[in-house]
């Protein structure tokens, strides 16, 4: 594996970088979900549920 330090990936053009520093970060939900129709987040001690309801609409619940 070639790893790269910032100064390298920085050095390949703003195009990454600029990627990079978006925020909120995206993150399609099939990365999330990895295949799965429901997971557990673990968010500061707490559980979290999101899975996919029968309509295809993701739901967050405690």
């Amino acid at each position: 594996m070639n790893k790269q330090t910032p100064e390298q990936i920085g050095s390949e053009g703003s195009g990454l970088m600029n990627r990079l520093a978006k925020r909120p970060v995206r993150i399609p939900s099939r990365v999330v979900l990895g295949g799965d129709k429901e997971v557990v987040i673990v968010h500061e001690a707490e559980e979290y549920r999101l899975q996919v309801n029968p309509e295809g609409k993701l739901v967050l619940s405690r």
